[in-house]
């Protein structure tokens, strides 16, 4: 997510390609953190549902 920063409009870009890569919209990567954990359990397979818990544990931490 840190690719490609727009360092001149909003000063530094976090590093860590997480929380901080939305600073003005906490509330959405809320949301986006819980979809797809909801996400998670409609999967119709294994290999599904262990590659969207990769992606909800990634962006949970």
């Amino acid at each position: 997510m840190t690719e490609g920063c727009c360092w001149e409009q909003c000063g530094d870009c976090p590093g860590d390609g997480g929380r901080g890569a939305l600073p003005d919209a906490p509330e959405l990567y809320d949301d986006l953190v819980a979809i797809i954990e909801e996400n998670i359990d409609l999967q119709p397979d294994e290999e599904s549902r262990a590659y969207w818990e990769a992606v909800y544990d990634a962006l949970a931490e």
